[in-house]
C-alpha cells in the first residue's frame, strides 16, 4: 500500500487555495496600477523630437504665397508697360515687333523668377548641403 500511496502523492497537485488566487490577482492589479501611473506621467513630446516642425510648413506656405504675389505684381507691371509701349509705337510695325520681342523676353524672365522663388521655398528651413 505504501507503493500506491507514494505514486499517487507525486501525481497529485493541490488545487490553488483562495489565498494564492487572491495574491495572484493582487499582484496583477498592482502591476496594472503601476503601468497606468507610469503612462499618465508621460508628457507630450514637442515637434522638435522628430526634427520636423509644424512651423516649417507654415513658413513654406507663406513663402509660396509671397512668390505668387510677386509674380502677379510683376505680370501686372509688365502688361501695363507693354500697353504703354504699344500705344507709343502706333502703326510702326518694326517698333511693334521690337516691343513684342521685349515683352516675350520679360514674360520669360518673370516666369524664371517665379520658378526660382518657388524652388527657394522648397529648401526653406530644411538645412543645407555642403556640395
Amino acid at each position: 500500500m505504501d507503493r500506491f500511496r507514494s505514486r499517487s502523492s507525486r501525481n497529485h497537485r493541490r488545487p490553488p487555495t483562495r489565498l494564492r488566487l487572491l495574491a495572484t490577482r493582487l499582484i496583477l492589479l498592482l502591476a496594472l496600477v503601476t503601468a497606468s501611473f507610469t503612462l499618465i506621467q508621460c508628457r507630450q513630446v514637442g515637434d522638435r523630437l522628430t526634427g520636423v516642425g509644424v512651423g516649417q510648413f507654415k513658413r513654406k506656405d507663406s513663402c509660396f504665397k509671397e512668390c505668387g504675389k510677386e509674380y502677379r505684381e510683376d505680370l501686372k507691371d509688365e502688361e501695363r508697360l507693354n500697353r504703354g509701349e504699344v500705344r507709343e509705337c502706333g502703326d510702326d510695325l518694326s517698333c511693334l515687333a521690337i516691343e513684342e520681342a521685349r515683352h516675350q523676353a520679360a514674360l520669360q524672365t518673370i516666369e524664371a523668377a517665379l520658378v526660382t522663388c518657388l524652388n527657394g521655398c522648397h529648401n526653406q528651413g530644411g538645412g543645407g548641403s555642403d556640395r
